[in-house]
C-alpha cells in the first residue's frame, strides 16, 4: 500500500509541474515517463534523489518543495488556512491574530509567508475599516507572487482570496482570470471552496461600483472554468450573487425575496459561509 505521505508527494509535483506548463518528458530525467505518471497519481514511490532530480527539472530546489509539503505534517500549513478562513468569515479577530503569530514564529521568514501575514493583517484591518485597501507597492507584491513564482496552487488561490477585498479592481480582474485558468488546468476539488468564496468578495468590489457587466462576465467566466467541477457551494454562490446584482440594479423586491429564501437555505447547511455572506450582502445595503 503506498503510503500517505508518498502520495501527497506525487500530488503536489503533478501540480507544480502543470503550474509551470511542463511536460512529463521535459522533468522525467531518466525515469520512465510512466514511473513519473505512476508517482504523480499516488501509485508509486520514488527514492528521494529521483525526487530532488525530479524537482530540479521543473525550476524548484528540495528545500522549497519540503517547505511546502511539510515534510513530518503535510496538512499542517492546510489547517492552518482553514483556520484562517473560517476566523475571517466569523470575523474573528483573536484567531487570525493567532494565525499571524503562528506564521510568524514557523515559517522562518519566507517570501509565501511574508505575503500570508500581510493579507491576514488586512483580514484583521477590515473588520473595523471594512474599505481597507493596501498599499500600491503592497499589491505589486501580491501581484508579483501569484503570477511570476506559481509554486503551490492552493496555496496562491488562498492569498488571492483573502486579499481581494484590500486589491483594486483592475488589479482583481487580472488575478481572477490568471487564478481560474489555473483552476480549471488543476481541477482539484479540495479548492473549491476557496473559488466559491473569492467569488463572493470579487462581488462586493464590482456591486459597489455599480458595475453590472464585469460582475455578470465574473459569473459567466466562472461556469466556463468551472464546467464540471460540481460544486454546490460555487453554483449557489454564482447564483446568489447574479440575484444581489440583479437587486441592487432592479430594486425589485422579488430578487430581495430569493435572496433571502437562499439564505435560508445555506443557514442550516454551513452556519460559518451563511454568515460571510450576511456581512457581503450587507457591505452592499442589501436589507437582509
Amino acid at each position: 500500500m503506498i503510503d500517505q505521505l508518498a502520495k501527497r508527494y506525487g500530488q503536489i509535483f503533478h501540480e507544480i509541474r502543470v503550474r509551470r506548463c511542463l511536460t512529463i518528458d521535459q522533468v522525467r530525467g531518466g525515469l520512465d515517463a510512466s514511473t513519473v505518471s505512476r508517482f504523480e497519481r499516488g501509485l508509486a514511490m520514488i527514492s528521494t534523489a529521483n525526487l530532488i532530480a525530479l524537482l530540479h527539472s521543473a525550476g524548484m530546489s528540495g528545500t522549497e518543495f519540503f517547505n511546502i509539503v511539510g515534510a513530518l505534517q503535510p496538512t499542517v500549513i492546510e489547517r492552518l488556512m482553514d483556520d484562517i478562513q473560517l476566523a475571517d468569515r466569523r470575523a474573528d479577530r483573536p484567531a487570525l491574530q493567532e494565525a499571524v503569530q503562528v506564521l510568524k514564529k514557523n515559517t522562518e521568514g519566507s517570501i509565501p509567508a511574508q505575503i500570508l501575514v500581510m493579507v491576514v493583517n488586512g483580514a484583521i484591518t477590515r473588520i473595523t475599516v471594512p474599505a481597507y485597501q493596501f498599499a500600491a507597492t503592497d499589491q505589486d507584491r501580491i501581484a508579483d507572487y501569484l503570477t511570476e513564482e506559481p509554486t503551490w496552487f492552493k496555496l496562491e488561490y488562498f492569498i488571492f482570496n483573502q486579499a481581494v477585498p484590500s486589491l483594486s479592481a483592475a488589479l482583481n480582474l487580472r488575478l481572477y482570470r490568471n487564478m481560474m485558468r489555473s483552476f480549471a488546468a488543476n481541477r482539484l476539488l479540495d479548492y473549491t471552496g476557496l473559488v466559491g468564496s473569492s467569488l463572493a468578495k470579487l462581488a462586493v468590489v464590482w456591486l459597489r461600483q455599480e458595475d453590472w457587466n464585469t460582475t455578470y462576465r465574473m459569473i459567466h467566466d466562472a461556469k466556463q472554468y468551472l464546467a464540471g467541477a460540481n460544486s454546490v457551494l460555487i453554483t449557489y454562490r454564482a447564483q446568489l450573487i447574479k440575484l444581489a446584482a440583479n437587486y441592487l440594479d432592479a430594486r425589485d423586491g422579488d430578487y430581495l425575496l430569493a435572496i433571502k429564501t437562499k439564505l435560508a437555505f445555506f443557514q442550516t447547511v454551513d452556519p460559518a459561509i451563511y454568515q460571510a455572506d450576511l456581512r457581503w450582502l450587507r457591505l452592499l445595503q442589501v436589507p437582509v
